[in-house]
């Protein structure tokens, strides 16, 4: 079972603030083991700046190597640059530079959930890790904010309303018969991974009851 996977697209709007299209990228996250998936809208820039605040930590990782117990840092942090990232482009952005991006930050954030998984992973903390312990501690919370991994993924007041005996609501195929993932959103309606995927293309929203879907489970 594939422990992670992700979904990327793109969508530009009109900013009022500069007068010209601005690209947003919609990325969800799908957690089969964990039965949980997400989304989140971000632009390129917002990635940029965890990357480059990321670099930062190893570069200073580096550093400090020969005077402070830091190999855990290095190892955790080496993977994400040894694969290329998007270049960042001084001109509006073309469908090229779209799709560039679109593919690179899809990877850089399958990175950046396997780095947050490194950083729940448990050690022995002694006097000598304690500034490792306190790097490590920083690299989840500005991971976790980047990734804006949900507290919970369904409210308690929401009971799931449909069965795997119902049509998916889109295509309208039995759920129970399709080989793919199922998506629970949080009002409790059920839809298959790929169709709901497509909806979430252009709007997070639940296509039945229209209530505002960013995370749920995979059943």
């Amino acid at each position: 079972m594939t422990l992670v996977s992700i979904r990327s697209s793109a969508k530009q709007n009109l900013s009022k603030a500069c007068g010209h299209l601005v690209t947003y990228y919609s990325l969800t996250v799908i957690c089969p083991t964990s039965r949980i998936w997400w989304s989140m809208k971000r632009r390129y820039s917002d990635m940029y700046f965890v990357r480059q605040r990321l670099y930062q930590m190893y570069k200073n990782a580096l550093r400090l190597r020969q005077t402070r117990s830091v190999e855990r840092i290095i190892a955790m942090l080496a993977p994400i640059f040894e694969t290329k990232f998007p270049p960042k482009r001084y001109c509006l952005d073309t469908k090229a530079i779209i799709q560039e991006r679109l593919v690179g930050l899809k990877e850089f954030v399958a990175q950046l959930v396997q780095l947050r998984r490194a950083c729940l992973e448990p050690f022995e903390i002694t006097l000598q890790s304690f500034f490792e312990t306190e790097q490590i501690s920083e690299i989840f919370r500005l991971v976790g904010h980047a990734l804006a991994v949900p507290a919970r993924t369904k409210s308690p007041c929401a009971p799931s309303i449909c069965n795997d005996s119902e049509p998916c609501a889109i295509c309208l195929e039995d759920q129970s018969s399709s080989k793919d993932y199922t998506f629970e959103l949080p009002c409790g309606h059920h839809f298959h991974q790929n169709c709901i995927l497509e909806w979430f293309d252009t709007q997070h929203t639940c296509p039945m009851c229209r209530m505002e879907a960013s995370s749920g489970r995979v059943v």
